[in-house]
């Protein structure tokens, strides 16, 4: 808060009003940082940790046991040896690894249960990220070992009161399960972290769309619709290594949630895009996204919007597309395919285009057009979330 003076420097966890270790180690990471070129770097304070060989090869086994025999023909033993790279894994505090191996027994057990969620293009990427890990881990590269590994990376943080700000809702559904996923940027630690929930509809009980899900709480007292276009205070909130944000619940100081004005300007970078050109040379800075930490919502940005130059909707896929300006006049594409889930989202989307439209928020991907983003949000005179928006008086598109 007070430029060259770290008295006055604020953390985000519970003990920093008694003074925290953080606050060190990021002077002793930027000091070292300040010797180094190039825009990021990575920096490891301390002995380069050394891992034996054994210690992933539990993981690996799993990995080649399903690439042998592929998702189809997996071999009987296959609990038991995800059983077991789990517990190699937790016991060398080996985080992204283990995250990984959560997701590839998610994704079997998904295809077990012939979910619609099922992607054979996600078992072959964690397949390859646990191979990518494990290689990068023994060769003597630029990025740590700690860094691939996510060695002793903290599995939660407590968090002091926090504020934070919605960038929109996306839900899902499978058979007659239903998701939601709010993405809740942090102004003071430039991060964007992820409230989920679940819901299981009852037998014999019609799941519910996006509109409905609205009313239903994410958290005590957090509201699924209030929360994905508002704000949150709150003092009972927890983060995960994987930037998962778990609300607690506290009698004498409640969640507290309130409209906002959509300044997604102040944001601070990379969380508020204004030039996609400057975002991409950025980009060009990252790691390999196989060893990056593995974090929910790190493509989740808020993109300024200076023109909405057209819009147009496409029959045979059931989709809106529409292409915009950034502020800087750079082009990029929104594109909201039709899903039973969010049932008024294209129409919600159309009619809020039709209006001036200061920023978009959502996950941002290469596609064959550029730059694309399904949109979580769009603010304008209100902030809009089209997953869960009821039903909007149609607007005309060619």
């Amino acid at each position: 808060l007070v430029p060259r003076d770290p008295a006055y420097a604020k953390c985000d966890c519970k003990d920093a009003q008694q003074g925290c270790e953080h606050v060190a180690l990021a002077v002793w990471a930027f000091r070292e940082a300040e010797t180094r070129a190039g825009a990021s770097v990575v920096v490891s304070l301390g002995a380069l940790a050394k891992r034996d060989d054994a210690q992933l090869d539990k993981a690996l086994e799993l990995a080649s046991a399903i690439l042998r025999g592929g998702v189809a023909h997996a071999p009987p033993n296959l609990p038991s040896l995800f059983l077991a790279a789990r517990a190699e894994l937790d016991k060398h505090g080996f985080v992204w690894p283990l995250g990984a191996v959560d997701d590839l027994e998610r994704a079997v057990e998904a295809y077990a249960a012939r979910s619609a969620l099922y992607s054979s293009r996600e078992i072959a990427t964690l397949l390859a990220e646990l191979e990518a890990r494990a290689r990068a881990s023994r060769a003597s590269a630029e990025l740590p070992v700690r860094y691939v590994l996510g060695q002793d990376e903290a599995r939660t943080t407590a968090l002091d009161k926090v504020r934070l700000v919605s960038l929109g809702a996306r839900v899902s559904a499978d058979g007659r399960v239903r998701f939601a996923h709010v993405y809740l940027a942090d102004p003071d630690s430039a991060m964007v972290l992820v409230l989920q929930k679940r819901w299981d509809a009852k037998e014999k009980e019609e799941p519910e769309d996006g509109p409905a899900l609205a009313r239903r709480d994410v958290a005590r007292g957090v509201k699924l619709g209030a929360i994905a276009t508002g704000q949150m205070v709150s003092h009972t909130v927890q983060r995960k290594a994987n930037r998962e944000l778990v609300v607690g619940r506290a009698v004498a100081a409640p969640n507290q949630v309130t409209p906002q004005r959509a300044e997604w300007d102040s944001l601070p970078p990379p969380i508020f895009v204004k030039s996609l050109e400057e975002h991409a040379a950025w980009l060009k800075t990252r790691p390999p996204r196989a060893l990056r930490p593995r974090l929910l919502a790190e493509n989740v940005h808020a993109i300024a919007v200076s023109a909405v130059e057209d819009v147009f909707y496409v029959p045979a896929e059931q989709e809106l597309l529409a292409k915009l300006a950034d502020g800087a006049g750079n082009p990029f594409y929104l594109r909201v395919v039709h899903r039973r889930v969010a049932p008024n989202a294209i129409d919600a989307t159309a009619a809020a285009l039709a209006k001036p439209v200061r920023f978009v928020a959502g996950e941002l991907v290469r596609g064959p057009l550029g730059f694309e983003l399904a949109p979580t949000a769009i603010a304008g005179d209100e902030v809009l979330a089209p997953d869960v928006a009821p039903p909007a008086k149609a607007v005309e598109v060619p």
